[in-house]
């Protein structure tokens, strides 16, 4: 009862020899589509965020064409926790984190 998603080697386009073309992330995405899977992931961001081999730009283009729905997590708690509240002390020149409930503080990551 829990997603599973296949990740796709990202970072397998490099500037190296052994470097794989765009072109085979690209395919891996048709193929995981093919089988009517709930989504997949990259690993890592790096390659994305530099465009190696303009990958980011490929899959903006050819196969991220609409917003991906998030896909619902019913296990997960469904906690809604107050904001942070933040104090600022000029003469220190500090800020204080309140945080309004320590007992939920990984929600806030």
């Amino acid at each position: 009862q829990r997603h599973i998603w296949p990740g796709l080697f990202t970072s397998k386009i490099d500037h190296t020899e052994k470097s794989w073309q765009a072109d085979e992330i690209l395919n891996q995405v048709d193929a995981l589509r093919e089988k009517a899977g709930t989504g997949h992931i990259h690993f890592s961001m790096v390659s994305l965020s530099q465009n190696r081999k303009d990958i980011r730009k490929r899959l903006a283009q050819e196969k991220y064409t609409s917003a991906a729905l998030v896909p619902a997590t019913p296990w997960l708690e469904n906690t809604n926790i107050a904001p942070p509240q933040l104090q600022w002390n000029e003469e220190q020149k500090l800020l204080r984190v309140q945080l309004a409930d320590p007992e939920n503080t990984r929600w806030l990551a």
